[in-house]
């Protein structure tokens, strides 16, 4: 078992339901970024801006000032995941996808995070974002990858098992086509098994989300 708790056994994964159990209550709703005092560092001003610049749709924008933020505080979580908010709603969905990943991989514990709508795209946006990812999961290679990852998130952000199931089902295709038309096997995304094990049970009896369909 390695440190997220999933033994290999013929290809499959299984994870420790105790540490399950514990990554699903890690985290639960959040509401902000950043607080902001009254003396403001460069760092929380940064992350006050961009996350205001998200809620303005100002995609790029927003991209770039949790970039700084980050130059701030190198690795922080909070602005790496608003960076990629921001990257997902500009529909730099490799970008996106990557640093989402990477995120999730070495940080397992924020996966069950659920963030307020004025934290992601607008809802109209990511309604709009899902169709493009489906319509991206057919190109194959890097990018269809990275669209299955974020179809899944997206999904389990709105509260919508259904979208989340559909990303996670991509994640887990045992093929993809490159870019020369070659089919090419792969083996089970590890990842898409441990947020398949986090988000499922959260999302099991939810009820409907938001707009994405």
């Amino acid at each position: 078992a390695n440190e997220n708790g999933e033994a290999v056994e013929g290809g499959r994964y299984r994870f420790d339901p105790e540490t399950m159990r514990m990554l699903r209550e890690s985290s639960g709703r959040v509401v902000e970024f950043a607080t902001v005092g009254s003396d403001r560092d460069v760092y929380s001003e940064h992350m006050r801006v961009a996350t205001e610049m998200l809620g303005e749709e100002r995609y790029f924008d927003a991209e770039e000032r949790f970039t700084r933020a980050m130059a701030v505080r190198r690795g922080d979580i909070t602005a790496r995941i608003g960076r990629a908010h921001a990257q997902l709603g500009a529909g730099l969905f490799l970008s996106a996808g990557v640093n989402l990943r990477n995120l999730l991989r070495e940080h397992p514990e924020i996966a069950s995070a659920r963030y307020d709508a004025r934290l992601l795209p607008a809802g109209e946006r990511l309604g709009q974002t899902v169709i493009v990812l489906r319509q991206t999961l057919s190109e194959g290679g890097e990018i269809s990858k990275q669209a299955a990852m974020l179809l899944a998130y997206v999904g389990f952000q709105a509260g919508q098992i259904d979208v989340a199931r559909e990303g996670l089902d991509a994640m887990r295709a045992s093929s993809y086509v490159d870019r020369t038309g070659a089919t090419r096997e792969r083996s089970p995304d590890p990842l898409a098994e441990l947020l398949a094990e986090i988000w499922l049970p959260l999302l099991e009896g939810a009820g409907g989300g938001g707009p994405p369909r």
